[in-house]
C-alpha cells in the first residue's frame, strides 16, 4: 500500500504552457537533420536550438531518431522540427536562413553535429 499527498505532487507538476492566440502572420517550419554521438541528450540539443533565436521560435519538436552503421559507430541521427513565427510581421527567408545556419553553427561547435 503507498499513501501520497496529491496537493504536493500537482504542485510540483510543471506543465507545457499550449495555448496561444491564432496569430495572423504565417509560421515557417524548417526540418534538421544531425548526426551526434549517442549518449547526447534530446532535450539539451533542444534548449540550444530553442535559446538561438528565442523571439522567433514558436516550437522545437524532435520528429525522428534514427540510428545505423551508415552514421557512424555510436552514433545517431535526429531530426528537429523548428516553427518560427514573428509576432508582428511575416518572417522572410533570408530571415528564417540566416537564423538556421546560426542554429547549425551553434549544434556544430557544443555537440560536434554533423548535418545530414
Amino acid at each position: 500500500l503507498m499513501e501520497m499527498n496529491l496537493s504536493d505532487l500537482f504542485s510540483a507538476a510543471v506543465e507545457e504552457n499550449e495555448y496561444q492566440p491564432l496569430s495572423k502572420f504565417p509560421s515557417i517550419m524548417r526540418d534538421l537533420s544531425i548526426a551526434v554521438d549517442k549518449e547526447k541528450r534530446v532535450g539539451e540539443i533542444m534548449s540550444v536550438i530553442a535559446q538561438n533565436n528565442l523571439k522567433f521560435i514558436s516550437d522545437v519538436d524532435l520528429i525522428d531518431e534514427y540510428e545505423s552503421k551508415d552514421i557512424g559507430e555510436n552514433k545517431r541521427s535526429l531530426t528537429f522540427r523548428i516553427v518560427f513565427q514573428a509576432k508582428d510581421r511575416t518572417l522572410t527567408d533570408e530571415e528564417v536562413n540566416k537564423m538556421v545556419e546560426k542554429i547549425i553553427n551553434e549544434l556544430k561547435n557544443k555537440f560536434k553535429a554533423e548535418i545530414r
